[in-house]
């Protein structure tokens, strides 16, 4: 994908999670071939950063040589989400890794998903409360849920207002029945509806029941993120550690130096969150508090509490060329109001598009034309309140506190 700094490389969510040596291999590589910066996104991937159309097929040899994209350049890669605490003891019903192995299997048998849009999108969900990932769009879902004979995946289809569940499937099958699923939507879908909540409900319910499922009814668990820094479990046990890059950004030396922390504190590998964090299992709270410690001074967040997390802020200008402002600088400036303000989330977006978030924010900043439009409880697309300048941003802050 072509930005404003060049092209985007992303690399797929790593069965088991990074391990250390893969993540000093991603930041070598992110030096040598892009400019060194790399996103966390939405999706839980990793991206790099200003890739060169020179540069891009040196890069990609370099990720098959270290296990990092698929050897096969023609393999069926589409997103595919797992649960960040998978692994961590956060009570999950099944191994999600094996799940995402096995669908990863079935993908490789079907090449006809190569015509699968380029967003489309899978989740595992390893049946856990804490991270649940049922807030987190996909258009299929593949999640652990407990009966009379033990744990089983019950399937949920994207639409317009929730998931639409189905099931439950048998663990062993579960893979092939999203293969399947994927397969009918490419077969039912007109040219213009690339997303599963694109099809009307009738079609939904023609697929589930051409894979042989049924309605199922799910309760909506919370969608509370995991926090950050260490983590327990329901009975104090420290089972994981959490940090964030602010607004989904790192460098290359950035990864380094937590790849050396994680390696310090024994953390075997860390899984990518789609709230822009990192999170990996910890022996002990001593391991923990020095990996911690190490991503603190690193520069990653590793407090709940810190501002930024509250704000959503696409890379911005210059780095898109959609952008015309710098976002990060806007959200960097309002961070420092937003307790006073009142406000429990906000989005700064570079344009109207709104590919940080798309859900509403109590206030959103859009870029327009090197100014920012405002928005209050919206999205980045709906009617600004008032149109500021950049250097009235200070002053906004002050007469909104004072108004």
């Amino acid at each position: 994908m072509e930005t404003g700094d060049g092209l985007l490389l992303r690399l797929p969510a790593r069965v088991g999670g990074f391990r250390a040596d893969d993540m000093a291999a991603i930041a070598d590589i992110a030096e040598r071939y892009g400019n060194g910066l790399i996103d966390l996104t939405r999706r839980a991937n990793i991206q790099l950063r200003g890739v060169t159309a020179e540069s891009l097929e040196h890069a990609q040899r370099d990720l098959r040589d270290a296990g990092l994209i698929p050897a096969d350049a023609s393999a069926v890669t589409p997103s595919i989400m797992v649960g960040p605490l998978t692994g961590c003891g956060a009570g999950d019903l099944l191994d999600a890794d094996t799940l995402h192995e096995r669908l990863l299997v079935a993908l490789s048998g079907a090449p006809e998903l190569h015509a699968l849009p380029a967003k489309f999108s899978f989740n595992i969900d390893g049946g856990g409360e804490v991270a649940a990932l049922d807030g987190e769009r996909a258009d299929i879902h593949l999640r652990a849920v407990v009966g009379t004979s033990g744990a089983s995946v019950a399937v949920g289809l994207d639409t317009p207002g929730a998931i639409a569940w189905f099931g439950p499937a048998e663990i062993e099958a579960a893979p092939a029945v999203a293969v399947a699923l994927a397969a009918g939507f490419l077969a039912r879908r007109q040219p213009d509806q690339r997303r599963m909540r694109d099809l009307p409900a009738t079609s939904i319910a023609k697929l589930a029941d051409a894979c042989g499922l049924t309605p199922l009814v799910l309760p909506l668990r919370s969608n509370s993120r995991p926090q950050l820094g260490m983590m327990s479990d329901g009975r104090g046990r420290v089972i994981a550690a959490g940090v964030a890059a602010p607004f989904g950004r790192l460098s290359a030396a950035m990864l380094r130096r937590l790849a050396s922390c994680a390696t310090e504190a024994g953390v075997a590998s860390l899984r990518v969150s789609p709230w822009r964090s990192l999170f990996g299992k910890v022996a002990d709270p001593a391991a923990g508090a020095r990996f911690v410690a190490g991503a603190t001074e690193t520069g990653f967040i590793c407090d709940g509490n810190d501002p930024l997390l509250a704000i959503d802020a696409c890379p911005g200008a210059p780095q898109c060329s959609s952008a015309t402002v710098d976002t990060h600088a806007v959200a960097r400036a309002v961070a420092d109001h937003m307790a006073v303000l009142g406000l429990r989330s906000c989005h700064v977006s570079g344009c109207v598009k709104g590919c940080a978030r798309s859900a509403a924010a109590d206030l959103t900043l859009v870029g327009n034309a090197g100014a920012l439009s405002v928005v209050s409880a919206g999205t980045a697309r709906d009617m600004p309140i008032t149109v500021i300048h950049l250097d009235e941003l200070p002053a906004f802050c002050q007469r909104t506190v004072h108004a």
